[in-house]
């Protein structure tokens, strides 16, 4: 019976070791599990919810890029318009006799007389070329506003570039004026009228 009591002791302390091994064998098992299919698992998640980030940060910044891109396109729409009316009052020679003709008849509607003219130097630039025309007249200073209004509102391009004024008498004076007008986008100082 000692025999027999030595053996079951021996069968027991076996099993309680094989239940040892098998709960050691189980936690590995599960360990195993988890790295094999729960670890990548969760890092691809991980992966994905930054990639969501991402995307809706670039969805975010695209309805923005989009909203500037339309208003740029519509800066630049309103640009071409805008080139296309300059164009359109800048003729390609610098017409002079037919810029004298429009400033006589502008100086007579307005009641001014005119006491010189003269062509003054070309000029090219890259994009447009140019003269400059020196125009001195007599009058009084409602004339004076009528002819400034009226260069202002012709069909071709011309600006003041100098202007100065010298009273003749009471209520009288002398205008002298320097007349930018531009003609020839894009041409060469050569061309003549």
């Amino acid at each position: 019976m000692a025999d027999k009591t030595k053996k079951d002791k021996s069968v027991r302390q076996f099993g309680a070791m094989l239940h040892v091994v098998g709960v050691l064998a189980l936690i590995c098992g599960v360990g195993a599990i988890h790295y094999m299919v729960c670890a990548p698992s969760l890092a691809a998640a991980a992966r994905n919810r930054t990639e969501v980030i991402d995307l809706q940060r670039k969805v975010r910044k695209g309805r923005t890029i989009r909203l500037r891109y339309t208003k740029l396109k519509k800066g630049l729409e309103s640009l071409q318009h805008r080139s296309e009316a300059v164009r359109k009052r800048v003729p390609d020679k610098p017409n002079k006799d037919e810029f004298l003709a429009t400033l006589n008849k502008i100086s007579d509607e307005a009641g001014v007389t005119i006491d010189r003219y003269s062509e003054g130097k070309r000029q090219s630039t890259k994009t447009s070329s140019y003269m400059l025309v020196n125009v001195e007249f007599s009058t009084g200073y409602v004339g004076f506003c009528k002819v400034l209004h009226q260069i202002n509102n012709l069909k071709r391009i011309a600006f003041v570039e100098k202007l100065s004024m010298k009273e003749k008498k009471t209520g009288m004076y002398t205008f002298e004026l320097t007349l930018v007008l531009y003609y020839g986008l894009g041409a060469s100082e050569d061309e003549d009228a």
